[in-house]
């Protein structure tokens, strides 16, 4: 580049520079601000390329615990659902009545017995429905309990 400054710079001015005629050390005011101007795009270059790979790699361990949490997500969440099944399964089967409430005191199971002495369908147990199973004068203590 600095060669062709000084060639066309002597031969053709106005082809480099712009102007019909030159100083003779113009060629290297040119040569000097490109190679200025090339240290820095280089220092960029190597930075950006250094930042990329920072954050691929982060990604890449980002990526890694995902997969973990997902598969430990999945194994728990089969787990559960064997767990719900064999509760379901053996409440079925207990000669007793058994209901289920979460935090609320909503009802969300009542096994077949339950819902015999109850006298209420499953749907109609569910919430708080199963309220009605209730003796009136036992209510007020029953929620005092709750």
């Amino acid at each position: 580049m600095a060669l062709d400054h000084f060639i066309r710079g002597a031969y053709w001015p106005q082809s480099v520079f712009g102007v019909l005629t030159v100083d003779s050390w113009r060629w290297l005011e040119h040569a000097g601000w490109v190679l200025f101007e090339d240290f820095f795009l280089a220092i960029a270059i190597f930075q950006s390329r250094k930042e990329m790979m920072d954050i691929a790699g982060q990604q890449t361990a980002l990526e890694a615990v995902n997969e973990r949490i997902e598969g430990a997500v999945q194994e728990r969440t089969s787990e559960l659902k064997a767990s719900q099944e064999r509760f379901r399964s053996l409440s079925s089967a207990a000669p007793i009545g058994i209901f289920q409430t979460d935090a609320d005191v909503q009802c969300t199971y009542t096994n077949e017995h339950w819902q015999e002495m109850a006298g209420l369908s499953f749907e109609d147990s569910l919430g708080d429905g199963w309220v009605k199973a209730i003796h009136p004068e036992d209510r007020d203590a029953v929620f005092a309990e709750a």
